[in-house]
């Protein structure tokens, strides 16, 4: 009968030298963590809007804009923001001191939109 070949046994794998005066140590070899970013807490006067929506052709901000207004709302020209490689124009009504009354704009903006706006930090 032929005798089955054992398979020969294979090479451990190279070891790869290490460079003169960069000793590997445990801690070297994870990465140091992160340093979390903290928003530092608003100081002075703050202020609110109410964020209606983005978008990404101005002529669209501008009639919204136009519709809100034309409900008696305070609205500020569209801002122009880059985002993640894109021009948008966000709509917002405000700006108003107190978070409240900001809060207290929501139903109202939302009737006059259609949209579900939300309250955010300004600027």
């Amino acid at each position: 009968t032929p005798e089955a070949e054992a398979p020969a046994p294979r090479p451990a794998p190279a070891a790869r030298p290490k460079q003169a005066g960069s000793p590997k140590t445990a801690a070297a070899e994870k990465p140091a963590p992160r340093p979390q970013k903290k928003t530092p807490p608003r100081t002075g006067l703050s202020a609110w809007v109410v964020q209606v929506g983005s978008f990404s052709n101005r002529d669209n901000a501008m009639k919204l804009v136009r519709k809100l207004r034309k409900a008696g709302l305070q609205v500020r020209d569209p801002e122009r923001i880059e985002l993640r490689g894109k021009t948008l124009y966000r709509v917002q009504v405000g700006p108003v001191l107190d978070r409240k009354r900001a809060q207290a704009l929501l139903p109202r903006v939302d009737r006059v939109t259609g949209t579900h706006a939300r309250v955010r930090a300004y600027p």
